[in-house]
């Protein structure tokens, strides 16, 4: 159980204090969606599966919870739930256990923000059986340079006259292309180091991570930093994360102990787009690399789009473009003038454009690949309704095409 739990909080920390840029890349980039990850134990020179993760989502596409399943038996053995604020920012991180007599609370995570949507505070709670509530242990408070990345975070901890104490600080540093590449913490009371963790990069990706903690070397009687763990990261044809390989430092040398195996919506189809001399074409798995090797790149064709103002609507939502649920259970967008409704839908989608100020001449929808598998022009008309046909329940999108491009996330029951 213990096993599970580090690795778990070693990717929420990945995911939640992600520090690097990575690329930009050339194609339109597909969305990194987790669909679940499988960890596996190596055992015996062979990695046996021990433990999988599925990841849910809301209609929106925003993360909710996360379980941990314990294999082969299939018994889920934790649960990790996720609440947003107002700004679609991390606000609460609730994880339970399961124990002998049921579920029970475990640990609590609440985020503070500023007016610049910076995170600023983070406080953490244990469940205290024994009164019934929430006791809150730990305090992290975050300082910035002066391009917003987080250079410092001072830990603070309760005394035994429950009062909150500074008793350490994390220190970041970062390479001139703004990765993380030094992380560690120092005690306040004598700065000594308590642990260091280093990072190598490659074009920008996350490459190597070691971490290496300050203990008792007998050999020479002193306290040094040791290597302790090493996670090796590698990455699929989107320089999204593939297999995360960890280690665990054994006298002289690195030993395999784990690996951790990421799975997405689109590892389940058979083919990939691929920008190939200005247009979008699907392509087996297998070609990819040739592909890539002759300068075409992964993703669709950013030309085959019409210019619009602002590419971050389509990929972050800002506050304004966020959709509102109206009393006849429709949604539109603040500033966009258009509604899609019902969501979910059962049958048939209804778009109104109202007056469409922005010019959308074309309607698509795509899986969660980035696949178009249904495209509709307008011809004038203000409302139009797009018919289910055949789709299969689940995720989808609808990509609206005309001055801006603007996408929704939409779910067919």
């Amino acid at each position: 159980m213990k096993k599970v739990l580090i690795i778990f909080w070693i990717i929420l920390f990945i995911s939640v204090h992600h520090y690097s840029n990575a690329s930009e890349l050339e194609c339109n980039p597909i969305e990194d969606i987790i669909d679940s990850l499988y960890i596996y134990r190596y055992e015996n020179n062979d990695f046996v599966l021990r433990t999988k993760q599925i990841f849910k989502y809301d209609e929106e596409g925003i993360l909710t919870s996360t379980y941990f399943i314990d294999l082969p038996g299939g018994d889920t053995i934790s649960k990790q739930f996720f609440s947003y604020n107002s700004d679609g920012l991390l606000s609460r991180y609730h994880h339970r256990l399961v124990k002998e007599f049921g579920w029970v609370n475990s640990r609590l995570v609440t985020y503070y923000y500023n007016e610049q949507f910076m995170l600023m505070k983070e406080n953490y709670f244990t469940w205290d059986i024994g009164i019934g509530n929430w006791n809150n242990y730990q305090v992290n408070e975050y300082s910035y340079n002066s391009i917003d990345l987080p250079i410092e975070i001072v830990r603070l901890m309760t005394s035994d006259k429950m009062e909150f104490y500074p008793y350490s600080r994390y220190d970041l540093v970062y390479d001139s292309n703004n990765n993380l590449i030094v992380r560690n913490e120092v005690r306040l009371s004598d700065m000594e180091v308590i642990w260091k963790e280093t990072r190598e990069y490659s074009q920008n990706l996350l490459s190597e991570r070691i971490r290496k903690v300050f203990q008792f070397e007998p050999s020479i009687s002193a306290n040094i930093l040791m290597n302790q763990r090493k996670d090796v990261y590698q990455y699929n044809y989107f320089n999204h994360v593939d297999d995360v390989f960890v280690y665990k430092w054994d006298r002289e040398t690195w030993i395999l102990t784990t690996k951790v195996k990421y799975f997405r919506p689109y590892d389940w189809v058979r083919k990939f787009p691929i920008c190939h001399n200005g247009h979008t074409i699907w392509i087996s798995k297998n070609a990819v690399p040739a592909h890539l090797k002759h300068g075409d790149c992964a993703g669709e064709c950013p030309e085959e789009r019409k210019p619009y103002k602002s590419r971050e609507r389509e990929t972050y939502p800002s506050a304004y473009q966020k959709s509102l649920t109206l009393d006849d259970g429709r949604s539109r967008y603040r500033g966009l003038g258009f509604q899609i409704y019902p969501n979910p839908v059962k049958e048939q989608l209804t778009l109104n454009l109202g007056i469409n100020e922005q010019n959308f001449h074309t309607v698509e929808i795509l899986d969660l690949s980035g696949r178009v598998i249904q495209k509709v022009l307008f011809t004038g008309e203000s409302e139009l309704i797009i018919n289910r046909g055949d789709l299969k329940k689940g995720l989808y999108f609808i990509r609206l095409i005309g001055d801006e491009v603007v996408t929704k996330k939409i779910v067919f029951e």
